[in-house]
């Protein structure tokens, strides 16, 4: 699940001890290592959303808010999110009734009804953090 990260990772390290990021100037280097800090950020999140997904298991008797038990599961249902370190895919079940899907993945991950993070949401200024 890390395996891009770690790589990332090492890159990272490789490029600092470079004569290339010697040659840099304080800020030239700080923005590089932003860029690649939010990137190998971003990888270590799509990692742990990921592990989620393959540790998800079947839950019995799940229910929507209307009342309606979803009984049928269907594995692979993606959603994007956009966060502060970019955009990630968030993979889970899919339990459905008659065309109508429940995530309870959703739920305990607390994604917004939107395409936006809370954190980013968050640093936009167009909500609360939590």
């Amino acid at each position: 699940m890390f395996a891009t990260a770690r790589e990332s990772f090492e890159d990272l390290v490789v490029w600092l001890e470079s004569d290339e990021a010697a040659s840099l100037t304080h800020g030239e280097l700080e923005d590089r290592i932003d860029g690649r800090g939010r990137e190998l950020m971003r990888q270590m999140f799509q990692g742990q959303l990921d592990l989620r997904a393959l540790r998800e298991r079947r839950v019995e008797g799940i229910v929507c808010a209307e009342g309606v038990a979803h009984r049928a599961v269907e594995p692979g249902h993606r959603r994007k999110l956009a966060t502060i370190f970019g955009r990630i895919e968030v993979d889970r079940l899919a339990y459905r009734h008659r065309g109508a899907n429940c995530y309870p993945a959703d739920a305990q991950l607390n994604l917004p009804t939107g395409s936006d993070s809370s954190g980013r949401r968050h640093r936009t200024g167009c909500g609360s953090p939590i």
